[in-house]
């Protein structure tokens, strides 16, 4: 392995190290509506998608949560929910 290999390689894991950690620390986005539909992706990943934003959750979450459901969801700035408040409107209201 040369030089080069070994400094490409050193730099792709702290690439991956610091936008790791970039993306775990605060400000984290908020976004409040309905479940508007469940997706997939063909490598097994589950999102969400509510007012118009596409968050990536686990297996559990999304089998647990119906389209129609009204949510809280506090997300990454790499789009994967930390946490999903599930809310029932009162009067028709949000």
């Amino acid at each position: 392995m040369g030089v080069y290999a070994l400094v490409k390689t050193v730099s792709r894991r702290l690439e991956s190290i610091v936008m790791s950690l970039t993306d775990a620390l605060p400000p984290y986005n908020v976004v409040q509506g309905a479940l508007n539909s469940k997706e997939t992706s063909p490598d097994g990943t589950c999102y969400f998608y509510v007012a118009a934003a596409k968050i990536e959750v686990d297996e559990a979450t999304f089998g647990m949560l119906e389209v129609g459901d009204m949510l809280k969801v506090r997300y990454t700035r790499g789009d994967r929910a930390i946490n999903i408040d599930r809310y029932v409107p009162l009067n028709g209201q949000e």
